[in-house]
């Protein structure tokens, strides 16, 4: 058992270490993940509980990482609602990031079914009725809100209100993260959007609408005739679309000049030419006109992952629609297994269309994989692709990220 440490007898500085270093001990892999941060996260908790026992003056820093990313789920929504409730709780002031996961079935349904995959169980759904209800405003620090699969479509018009109210009083929110959930809609999730007037940058993972029929007493969550704009601090869009429905990306227009980064994965199961000219019909980029960079995420340059022409094929399209001339990077995040695959981009298109007069700014073309044994030769084989460029003043930066294209992409978009 550890002997109780006077308080005081470190330096605060020295108590803050400590409990860093506690929070990113090397534990050994676990399941070939390569963030030290949760191998496992049951024995940080405990040893960073362990530290809180140890000495008063160790609390404040071991509650700085123990609930610094805060998830509530269907599992402990209530316990966690009750706690929050109580005059005596006293870890609110440290979440930065809170993650509200509703409970709805996904992919439940056999293929023949005429109900669509997203059936909801009433029971598993909290969000909605518990959201409306909280106190959002006592986070005092949030800075990142993550919603996972909420159902959005099942609430009420007076529950919407309630919850927008909530998200405008949280002054500190500056990122917000949509996934998988379910709205009406393309409206409904810009004025969810909207109400957070200090956001930064959002994600809109794989949002499913459901636009309602044709007389229908649920137009969406709000009946409104105006729709809000977005906020002017909104710099940064990141899109996951995995389905042949790319409604949501009309919001990149709705953002206008604010946006400075955009991050798009379009990769759709069983990508066909159709659906692959369908997914650029919603962008339009006429109106980001400051706009400094922009991802392609997780694009399979590969046949083995199916008609690669299919899955590259938007790529000078949106190129092509870009008449920002503050454009000063590019990034590729590719899935491919050999230097060949590099062949499958149109790189006469795209080296065309970085020439035009607006990409006089370019500095950078960026790609990103996980073969670090095929570096050196990927460089060379699309250095020589971008010849006439390179020749002037872009430089090619390739990035063995180890796979994990999604880090690398929240760090360019401060997450």
């Amino acid at each position: 058992m550890s002997l109780l440490v006077n308080q005081g007898s470190f330096p605060a500085e020295i108590v803050d270490v400590i409990i860093d270093s506690v929070h990113y001990f090397s534990y050994p892999a676990n399941d070939g993940d390569d963030d030290r941060r949760t191998k496992p996260k049951d024995e940080r908790c405990l040893a960073l509980k362990s530290c809180s026992l140890v000495c008063r003056a160790w609390v404040p820093r071991s509650r700085y990482h123990l609930f610094r990313t805060t998830t509530v789920s269907l599992i402990n929504h209530r316990a966690f609602m009750q706690l929050i409730a109580s005059p005596n709780c006293s870890f609110l002031s440290f979440i930065d990031t809170l993650v509200l996961e509703d409970g709805y079935n996904g992919n439940v349904n056999d293929s023949d079914s005429d109900t669509p995959f997203w059936r909801v169980d009433p029971e598993c759904v909290w969000l909605p009725q518990t959201l409306p209800t909280a106190t959002l405003p006592i986070f005092p620090n949030i800075r990142k809100l993550l919603i996972i699969t909420g159902a959005f479509y099942v609430i009420s018009k007076e529950d919407c209100a309630k919850i927008l109210l909530l998200l405008s009083n949280l002054p500190s929110l500056t990122h917000l993260a949509l996934i998988e959930c379910i709205f009406y809609t393309v409206d409904d999730v810009t004025r969810v959007l909207s109400s957070c007037q200090a956001l930064e940058s959002a994600r809109l993972e794989n949002i499913i609408l459901m636009q309602p029929s044709v007389g229908s007493d649920s137009p969406g969550m709000m009946a409104q005739s105006h729709l809000p704009s977005l906020p002017a601090s909104l710099s940064s869009l990141a899109f996951t679309v995995q389905n042949e429905d790319s409604d949501i990306l009309q919001i990149i227009s709705v953002a206008g000049t604010s946006l400075k980064h955009l991050s798009m994965s379009l990769t759709p199961f069983n990508m066909t030419r159709d659906n692959s000219v369908a997914l650029t019909v919603n962008i339009n980029l006429e109106y980001s006109t400051s706009l400094e960079s922009i991802v392609f995420q997780s694009v399979p340059i590969s046949n083995s992952y199916g008609n690669a022409a299919n899955f590259v094929r938007h790529i000078p399209e949106i190129l092509r629609q870009i008449t920002s001339s503050s454009i000063k990077e590019i990034v590729l995040t590719v899935w491919l297994t050999d230097v060949e695959d590099f062949d499958n981009l149109d790189w006469k298109s795209i080296t065309k269309i970085l020439s035009r007069e607006n990409y006089r700014n370019l500095r950078k073309f960026s790609v990103v994989f996980g073969r670090d044994d095929l570096a050196a030769e990927s460089k060379e084989r699309i250095t020589q692709n971008l010849k006439p460029l390179t020749d002037t003043n872009l430089s090619v930066e390739i990035v063995d990220y180890s796979l994990n294209h999604h880090q690398f992409v929240e760090a360019r978009l401060g997450w």
